[in-house]
């Protein structure tokens, strides 16, 4: 149990960086907090998303080799997106505490 550690961390990173990129968007800024002013260019938040899934990389690569790791990865992504929209769809409210913060 202990080695799917890094894999469950790259997944929370790669779930962060789609959220923080569903949040660039306005209409999904719109749908989790209706008060919050639109995010204009959202620099910060793509580069934050940009750095947390490079950051999921290199975990995967350094502890799975270089095959591997980049297989999960990509399984991974399409993993961590899935999970962003279905939260957006049925619990917008989970994702509250990321706009809280960028305040």
């Amino acid at each position: 149990m202990p080695e799917l550690i890094p894999t469950f961390l790259a997944f929370a990173l790669a779930y962060l960086a789609f959220a923080q990129l569903a949040l660039s968007q306005p209409q999904h800024l719109k749908t989790i907090a209706p008060d919050a002013r639109p995010p204009g260019k959202c620099r910060g938040r793509k580069s934050v998303a940009t750095l947390l899934l490079l950051i999921s990389l290199v975990l995967l690569l350094r502890t799975e080799g270089a095959a591997f790791g980049t297989l999960i990865w990509v399984q991974l992504l399409s993993a961590a997106g899935f999970c962003v929209a279905q939260t957006l769809a049925w619990r917008p409210a989970w994702l509250h505490w990321l706009v809280a913060a960028r305040r």
